[in-house]
């Protein structure tokens, strides 16, 4: 990290087309040495090693699409089309192989919500509106007011002790299926008026994905 500020402050002063190649090798790390290939034993990064590719890039300056926000101050979401079909599903060890159908094409966000995307749904007092949580999530929530009220805690996701999962091109990690749930209503009602809205991806939106 210190490294990566140091190659930051050099290519700042050398001009953008310094800085926008400095930044090219991280952002290649973390695009072509993709997680499935990782875990298919294939020549892929690290998780651990792509983690700390994203860590540089934040002190070069990350200005992927889909990791920040976009000139509203809302979520700059990099949506990628699935179109439909079917795959298969399962394997050794868990369920057995099924062939699952993707009925009609949807759009996933390119990377995980990061933590920057998530704090504007906290800053717009999204775990203070009780219309973006579900039954069983308002009485989670219930319970976790209490919890930061004796602690003096402002309501919002439980962080990890380690700085690096709050570096804000980091995935919003800690968060639980209520609290996404509620940031997807969230956002359905920040891009009303457009085509198809937010919701939380089920187990054949993410296994999909894994087999393409």
């Amino acid at each position: 990290v210190k490294s990566a500020k140091c190659i930051r402050d050099a290519a700042s002063d050398s001009g953008a087309a310094c800085s926008d190649l400095v930044r090219k090798r991280p952002v290649n790390l973390i695009e072509q040495e993709s997680l499935p290939n990782h875990l298919q034993g294939r020549n892929g990064l690290a998780v651990t090693e792509r983690a700390r590719a994203g860590v540089v890039l934040r002190w070069l300056g990350d200005l992927r699409k889909g990791v920040g926000l976009g000139p509203d101050g809302l979520s700059d979401i990099d949506w990628v089309e699935i179109p439909p079909g079917t795959f298969v599903m399962g394997g050794p060890g868990h369920w057995e192989y099924k062939c699952a159908a993707i009925k009609q094409r949807y759009f996933i966000s390119r990377y995980l919500i990061t933590v920057k995307q998530y704090s504007v749904f906290v800053k717009h007092r999204g775990y203070e509106q009780d219309r973006f949580w579900t039954k069983f999530g308002l009485d989670w929530l219930k319970t976790m007011q209490r919890y930061w009220r004796e602690r003096n805690q402002e309501p919002g996701p439980k962080n990890f002790p380690d700085a690096v999962f709050q570096t804000p091109n980091h995935p919003r990690a800690l968060v639980c299926c209520y609290e996404a749930h509620a940031f997807c209503q969230w956002m359905n009602g920040e891009l009303a008026g457009t085509d198809g809205l937010p919701k939380v991806p089920d187990p054949r939106n993410w296994e999909v994905l894994d087999r393409k």
